[in-house]
């Protein structure tokens, strides 16, 4: 059988899956700390978390607890540097010239800018 979806949607019937209670004694089913362990490991391995929205990973999946920060955040740089690759727009741009005005003495050793 095949399913054709957006990623965040598996995600989240996953997450519907993990999160929803069961009616207490019925034989067969996973008690609530089972489903979501077995839900964090299905997320570890079966959602491709690089095809999730940034906006959703950070406002639905890093929300839910089900994957760790650690997979987020690589999920974010992988889309950052495939973004930075894909776009025109310049992330780095060289700063106005700048001249120390006065940085002997400067308080707590910040030395003080000013642009010229």
């Amino acid at each position: 059988d095949e399913m054709v979806c957006e990623e965040i949607t598996l995600f989240r019937a996953l997450h519907r899956w993990a999160t929803t209670v069961n009616e207490v004694g019925k034989s067969g089913l996973l008690n609530a700390a089972e489903r979501l362990n077995v839900a964090k490991d299905l997320a570890a391995t079966h959602i491709r978390l690089s095809s999730i929205k940034p906006t959703d990973l950070i406002g639905i999946v890093r929300k839910s607890c089900l994957v760790d920060e650690r997979m987020i955040s690589e999920a974010l740089e992988y889309q950052a540097v495939l973004a930075e690759k894909k776009s025109d727009m310049q992330f780095s741009k060289k700063r106005k010239k700048l001249k120390i005005t006065d940085f002997l003495g400067a308080p707590n050793g910040f030395i003080w800018l000013e642009k010229s």
